[in-house]
């Protein structure tokens, strides 16, 4: 084990204005919030998720879900600082109740096409729990 690692909550990105619209997707409750990204958003390498993890646990404090534990160790292995990434998701919203997996990811990939383009980072990087954030 690497004493020198520990993962952190990383800083999440600003909203833009045309993330107002992302509220009429249906995995957005009330308990919900949209999560645009997190990290630098002016990175040259990101990543895509397929939906943002749990961040706080049942007392309200602030963790580190074990998917970002995961890939934060794996860029500190890759000997990246997190300042060289940024991640964002394909749902901007952690799902609190069932939905529809097809509607939900057609409603959303607009805005992470559009979220993409304004970034124009130099590398790509997906990894996704399943196949649907890559198709």
């Amino acid at each position: 084990m690497d004493l020198n690692f520990l993962p952190k909550v990383w800083r999440e990105d600003s909203l833009p204005l045309e993330a107002l619209g992302y509220e009429q997707c249906e995995v957005c409750t009330a308990k919900s919030r949209i999560i645009w990204g997190e990290g630098n958003p002016k990175a040259s390498i990101v990543i895509i998720l397929d939906k943002p993890g749990a961040r706080e646990n049942k007392e309200g404090e602030e963790y580190v879900c074990t998917t970002r534990q995961t890939l934060q160790k794996a860029i500190y292995e890759a000997n990246l600082k997190p300042d060289d990434i940024y991640i964002t998701y394909l749902l901007k919203c952690r799902p609190l109740r069932k939905y529809d997996k097809v509607k939900a990811r057609q409603f959303s990939m607009p805005y992470l096409i559009r979220q993409i383009e304004a970034i124009r980072p130099k590398v790509f990087e997906f990894f996704c729990i399943c196949s649907d954030t890559v198709n």
